[in-house]
């Protein structure tokens, strides 16, 4: 309630009162429209232990919106993502490069509405459940 309070007040000091909402809680089956809905997506995850050893699930269906998405470089993103071609990657524990990042992506809308259909491109090629199916197949056929 205090950070609400905080974020509430530094917005009306920013003058960007018409462009910030708050939802409070979403039911589960209006998620996925609200993210639709989004002009642009991001996901600032921190440099760590959990977030080395992964692709979170999170990312995958960001960018399964087509919407353009803005995600930190940590752990395996930036090797299945190339920054301004299926996603934007900021650094990691860094707010200023990655609200560098948001506001190119504002900026450049031509640009960033590319760079959302690719990364829904690769979620239907790559992260498909018949390509990851195949290649589970391929592993074990490998190791028999």
């Amino acid at each position: 309630a205090e950070v609400e309070i905080r974020l509430k007040q530094l917005i009306k000091e920013l003058n960007i009162e018409d462009k910030v909402r708050f939802t409070g809680l979403i039911d589960a089956k209006e998620l996925p429209q609200h993210l639709k809905n989004a002009n642009v997506l991001a996901l600032a995850r921190p440099d760590n232990i959990q977030a080395k050893y992964g692709f979170p699930t999170k990312l995958g269906e960001y960018l399964a919106t087509g919407n353009p998405v803005v995600v930190t470089k940590v752990g395996e993103i930036p090797l299945y993502l190339k920054d301004k071609e299926t996603a934007f990657l900021s650094e990691p524990n860094n707010p200023q490069n990655l609200a560098y990042v948001l506001e190119y992506v504002i900026s450049n809308p031509e640009k960033a509405k590319r760079v959302g259909r690719e990364g829904l491109s690769l979620t239907n090629s790559r992260f498909s459940s018949k390509f990851q199916t195949e290649c589970a197949l391929n592993f074990i056929r490998g190791s028999i």
